[in-house]
């Protein structure tokens, strides 16, 4: 039994340390709303109020940063100063974290990589072309860096599943641009699955992509999934060959003998 804490319990992280509770492990979660703690409280989950802005409140439950491992699961955003803003954010937990916890497990994403027409794997080095990308890239760096614990990231791609039906994703919009470029998704019960995989075989100081095997177009993939829900499909622009990029994964498969369900529109 490791003692783990999970920090941001929403739509991958709140069944993710679920399924860590019913395998045995002491788990704490945080949340920014008060009123989702009976939620976290009735999968088993000691649940914290934590929002960093960017630095954690000072009445935060300190015993949320001594765990074993923790799983740092918190997204960039959308703001202008996402760039400088996120990793202040992920500098200040890893200053809680250091000499606290052994692991770390940081949920990253692939538009760490930039689109240039090309499959790109983990030893790709490029500049995102959007701030959050950046902003993941530094806060991986940083993580990385940070002496008292080890540290693995999964950068994931597109993330579907409950409540994230691709069907409705471009459902009736019209020129829709990139329709010829491929598109790379994950399916959240993927997503969960990479992230049990690492935990249970102690696979620190990694970089992993996590993303499906299936690379149709976006023309193709979303005009199915509209299709297979029965909702208005969507058009695209002829807006000739836009940049795009394959993301690789197969060192998860080597190492970690990840296998991908198909991008199953119903799933």
């Amino acid at each position: 039994m490791k003692r783990i804490s999970v920090c941001g319990c929403g739509w991958l992280g709140l069944p993710l340390a679920s399924l860590l509770v019913r395998e045995g492990h002491a788990v704490m979660g945080s949340t920014r709303q008060a009123e989702k703690l009976p939620t976290l409280a009735s999968a088993g989950i000691s649940g914290v109020v934590l929002d960093l802005d960017p630095e954690p409140a000072s009445d935060v439950d300190e015993r949320f940063f001594d765990c074993d491992l923790f799983v740092l699961n918190i997204p960039p955003g959308r703001r202008e100063d996402v760039e400088h803003w996120h990793p202040t954010q992920i500098e200040a937990v890893a200053a809680r974290l250091s000499d606290r916890c052994r692991e770390v497990l940081y949920v990253s994403s692939t538009s760490v990589y930039p689109s240039r027409s090309q499959t790109v794997d983990e030893a790709f080095v490029g500049e995102p072309e959007k701030l959050s990308g950046r902003a993941l890239l530094k806060a991986e760096s940083l993580l990385q860096a940070t002496d008292g614990f080890r540290t693995t990231v999964l950068r994931m791609a597109g993330l579907i599943g409950p409540g994230r039906m691709p069907g409705n994703f471009l459902s009736g919009k019209t020129s829709v641009k990139m329709g010829d470029c491929p598109v790379n998704l994950l399916h959240q019960a993927d997503a969960i699955e990479a992230c049990r995989r690492v935990i249970h075989g102690d696979v620190w100081g990694e970089v992993f992509n996590v993303v499906g095997d299936e690379h149709p177009t976006r023309r193709e993939y979303y005009t199915a999934a509209a299709t297979a829900l029965g909702v208005p499909l969507p058009t695209f622009a002829d807006d000739g060959e836009a940049p795009w990029k394959i993301v690789d994964n197969a060192k998860i498969k080597r190492v970690l003998g990840m296998e991908f369900r198909g991008l199953d529109a119903e799933a």
